[in-house]
């Protein structure tokens, strides 16, 4: 038996549940139409695509767009802990929003805000939707 055969064993013994991300987690777009007339010099960041690395985000500049427009796009606002995926590119690279970018708003990116931590750990999710078994299915798509 492998490690995670028995790690599963014994901390699983009724088995793992499989849970599809909609059941677990609410799904979204980030900002989808253009956001040039509503960049500022300060106001909220802006996430793009390019941001997101593999369990990270790596801001290559810091841009921001007004408060006003993020406002009006309240519900696009990232929380603590919500997954922010790439959506063109390199799709499926995930990384966790942490403390530094609650508040921000994503160009583009899909967002996943877990409804219930007891039942999965962003970082967890993250993990496994950076891991190549997921990205080759991605690919397939």
């Amino acid at each position: 038996m492998n490690k995670l055969a028995k790690l599963i064993n014994e901390l699983c013994p009724d088995g793992v549940r499989f849970m599809k991300i909609m059941d677990i987690a609410e799904t979204g777009i980030g900002l989808a139409t253009s956001v040039s007339a509503n960049k500022a010099t300060d106001g909220v960041v802006l996430l793009h695509n390019s941001d997101i690395k593999p369990n990270k985000i790596v801001l290559k500049q810091k841009e921001f767009i007004t408060r006003e427009f993020a406002n009006k796009n309240s519900k696009k606002i990232f929380k603590y802990h919500d997954l922010i995926t790439v959506h063109t590119g390199d799709v499926g690279t995930t990384a966790v929003i942490e403390e530094e970018y609650v508040g921000s708003i994503g160009f583009t990116t899909i967002t996943t805000r877990i409804k219930n931590f007891s039942e999965v750990n962003p970082y967890f999710l993250c993990y496994c939707l950076n891991s190549q078994i997921i990205k080759s299915q991605i690919e397939k798509v």
